[in-house]
């Protein structure tokens, strides 16, 4: 049953994680959702899946990489030093864009309160910034970030991890999907 305020999702397949969240990356950079006025803040523990697009498409148009990071860390100071915090308010501005963080961390044993996540991210960006979730370490055992109203703009995981085929899906809200596609 289709309810008022509902966002449809719509689900692509591709080969891997890697290889769909790098064509969301460019699909953001292409249609200009990202450009060198903004910011994407990358949580560290993160698996490479959703770093190095995110890395690459902030290369290519100029954007801003701030790290949302697992404690506080010195960082080298240098002429570009990075900005990093391990409080995601911290991070997040109004010219943040792409959130990019895992559901769980295989290395911390945490589970990460998506829900919490994509309140902040859309007060502060007033719903500009999308979440970009790895589902992939959390799938097989948790599967569960649909409360109402409360879902990420973007969630990938791996079949595979499911005892499925070598396959890979991406699950967004489809009005996200259509905003990045125009």
């Amino acid at each position: 049953e289709r309810r008022e305020g509902d966002d449809d999702q719509t689900v692509i397949f591709g080969t891997n994680a890697t290889s769909l969240v790098e064509m969301l990356a460019g699909m953001y950079c292409e249609n200009g959702i990202l450009t060198r006025d903004d910011e994407i803040v990358i949580a560290t523990e993160n698996h490479l899946a959703n770093v190095t697009p995110w890395i690459k498409a902030a290369e290519s148009v100029g954007a801003k990489i701030k790290w949302w990071t697992v404690a506080k860390c010195q960082q080298h100071q240098s002429k570009e030093a990075m900005e990093s915090s391990s409080v995601l308010s911290d991070v997040v501005s109004e010219r943040t864009r792409v959130v990019a963080v895992s559901h769980a961390s295989n290395i911390l044993g945490c589970v990460r309160d998506i829900s919490s996540i994509r309140t902040l991210v859309h007060q502060v960006t007033r719903n500009q910034g999308h979440i970009v979730v790895d589902g992939v370490a959390t799938s097989p055992h948790l599967l569960s970030c649909r409360e109402r109203g409360m879902e990420p703009d973007w969630y990938v995981v791996s079949l595979h991890k499911l005892f499925g085929p070598h396959l890979a899906c991406l699950i967004g809200k489809r009005s996200v999907a259509l905003q990045i596609a125009n």
